[in-house]
């Protein structure tokens, strides 16, 4: 059995095409169990700005398993981070402390989970 997050294409393929083999469940998780997330950030580029991403994190006892970063020619960033969070409250707390930076332009969750939408 494979689990999958509601706005899954694997899981809205399914649906659609064997929805026999579809079950609707509620995942809890055990005390501790962190879940991987991937964020894209694009931000207006400066120096430390790296640094003062990872610092939020750190602060806030958050794991950054990998982090991509791309600087534009119209002064912009965009920083591709996998993160280790414990619930979605965590997520929207640490996105929201992203954001706090001021020169955050935009913060989503990449949906998916295709090798080629996640962090390498």
């Amino acid at each position: 059995m494979a689990l999958h997050r509601r706005d899954c294409p694997n899981a809205r393929h399914s649906l659609l095409n064997e929805p026999d083999r579809c079950t609707a469940v509620e995942y809890i998780g055990n005390e501790g169990q962190v879940y991987q997330v991937y964020l894209t950030v694009v931000t207006m580029d400066r120096f430390g700005l790296l640094a003062d991403v990872g610092a939020i994190f750190g602060e806030n006892k958050t794991n950054i398993t990998a982090v991509k970063t791309q600087s534009h020619r119209d002064k912009t960033a965009t920083l591709e981070l996998a993160i280790e969070v414990r619930n979605t409250e965590h997520l929207a707390a640490m996105i929201k402390r992203v954001y706090s930076l001021g020169d955050i332009l935009d913060i989503h969750r990449a949906s998916g989970g295709r090798e080629e939408n996640r962090v390498k």
